[in-house]
């Protein structure tokens, strides 16, 4: 009986889970986000960030096999073997070491682009005013005023009176501006949309590959969310997948390496950077992740939030953790 409840419960969560992603879709299709910024608008991304970033990922991408070539290629024999990889296991130690691992990098990207931009000095082309007011000359125009326009020691100038120019959003499409954005709530509600709505297009990513006999494997942490019976494993691999790992990888690829590359070499590079992203992942989980890519790529490109496409993320994951635990309660 117990079961058989459980299994309702499963049941009905999945198909809530599917209404909102289904909802976030049609409303994305009734009325579509609009861009922030023109097309082709500088991204700001300071080169230190970059080198970070960059470094970050060729070490995650770089295969064991090249390695072992390299170490060859040098003279060196290869480490034996390794023996087969048992199965996933989070132990207290391992879950510290990837929430640590993630603080540390989301630190460290984050001063590489403040500290350029807090270091600079912006140039000031005002001319100062005297300490009288507005309306007097400065001290170093007093001996170029002609005899005539003193009066009792001073000089008075009458200028014609500028209106106050409005106001002007600074550096709106900067990488620094993208981590403080003016309009949060918004742009969170408009990435947690997109999140939902790149879900479907993810099952349908997946039906088409079942279809020609390719599989996937589930992702470590979602098999850890399955399986565990420890609630601290599965609280600390929530707080990893939905909030940790979209800060740092948000800021990896689509902040740092889509806005130095894009200024450089043209936007092109913002399905490449999507693909990368897609490839850390996995091969075999990589054509499940493109269609969540490709919408980040734009999303940051069109709104230059860093609050936006944290919440496409990490909505994205969230959906994907609550299928994961309403099938663990199917079988």
């Amino acid at each position: 009986m117990l079961s058989l409840a459980a299994a309702v419960r499963g049941e009905s969560v999945q198909m809530a889970v599917l209404a909102a992603c289904c909802f976030a879709g049609a409303r994305l299709l009734l009325a579509p986000p609009e861009r922030r910024v023109p097309v082709g608008a500088p991204y700001g991304t300071s080169l230190l960030a970059t080198l970070l970033a960059a470094s970050w990922v060729l070490m995650v991408m770089t295969p064991p096999s090249l390695i072992d070539s390299i170490m060859q290629a040098l003279g060196q024999s290869p480490p034996p073997a390794p023996a087969p990889r048992p199965a996933f296991e989070i132990t207290p130690q391992v879950l510290v070491i990837v929430v640590l691992e993630k603080a540390m990098v989301i630190s460290l990207l984050g001063l590489a682009l403040a500290l350029p931009r807090a270091l600079a000095v912006p140039p000031d082309s005002r001319r100062p005013t005297s300490p009288e007011g507005p309306d007097r000359l400065p001290a170093d125009e007093l001996a170029a005023a002609p005899a005539a326009a003193y009066r009792d020691s001073e000089i008075v100038i009458p200028r014609t009176p500028v209106p106050p120019s409005p106001p002007v959003e600074r550096d709106r499409g900067s990488a620094a501006a993208a981590l403080a954005p003016t309009t949060w709530k918004r742009e969170a509600s408009l990435g947690v949309l997109i999140g939902l709505a790149s879900v479907l297009l993810t099952l349908a990513m997946a039906a088409a590959l079942q279809s020609a006999g390719r599989k996937h494997e589930l992702h470590p942490f979602l098999d850890v969310v399955q399986q565990s019976a420890d609630w601290w494993v599965v609280a600390g691999t929530v707080l990893t997948a939905c909030a940790l790992a979209p800060l740092q990888e948000e800021l990896l690829f689509r902040v740092i390496l889509q806005g130095w590359l894009t200024d450089r070499l043209g936007r092109w590079m913002i399905p490449c950077v999507a693909t990368g992203f897609a490839l850390v992942h996995g091969l075999n989980n990589a054509p499940l992740l493109l269609p969540l890519a490709f919408l980040l790529g734009w999303l940051y490109d069109a709104r230059r939030s860093y609050v936006g496409i944290v919440a496409a993320h990490a909505a994205f994951n969230g959906v994907n953790v609550i299928m994961a635990m309403a099938l663990s309660q199917l079988r």
